[in-house]
């Protein structure tokens, strides 16, 4: 029985949820390590999955400032890595989650990545400049996908 290679694993996993549904819109990089799921609506936001075999890492990156590393060494198994990636991103193509971006005169400095948990809104990562206009006026966007139904959310009782 031969080793299925790291980069194949993540090639068919992605595949598995870009053809969950025909809402999902998605493109691959010619050399199949990295995976972009278009927004349906600018409501939405572009989020793209790579991952890089020499460092073993792999990235999420949305077109509205979030992003997150994951170092598929730190987890139990490289499947491991990839069901908690995918998850996220199956998350991010649903109403379950959103990017809250805070602006300040008209340009984004602050973006918060929110999960919808019983009804209230989360944060769980918080990305933002560290240089930007204090003075200017601070408005808000709110960024989510409906690409697939929201997921039921598992909780201890």
């Amino acid at each position: 029985m031969t080793a299925v290679s790291a980069e194949s694993q993540f090639y068919e996993y992605a595949n598995q949820l870009a053809g969950s549904a025909s809402s999902v819109h998605h493109r691959w990089s010619e050399d199949r390590l990295t995976i972009s799921f278009r927004k349906i609506n600018d409501e939405g936001f572009d989020i793209e999955v790579s991952y890089d075999p020499i460092s073993k890492e792999l990235e999420i990156q949305t077109d509205r400032g979030c992003h997150d590393h994951f170092h598929a060494e730190k987890f139990e198994s490289f499947p491991a890595a990839l069901a908690c990636v995918f998850g996220l991103v199956r998350d991010l193509l649903s109403r379950n989650m959103r990017i809250e971006e805070t602006q300040a005169n008209g340009k984004p400095r602050k973006w918060e990545l929110q999960a919808n948990i019983n009804g209230k809104w989360v944060t769980e990562s918080t990305t933002g400049l560290f240089i930007w206009n204090v003075f200017g006026s601070k408005s808000m966007a709110k960024y989510s996908n409906d690409a697939l139904p929201p997921r039921e959310r598992c909780h201890d009782a």
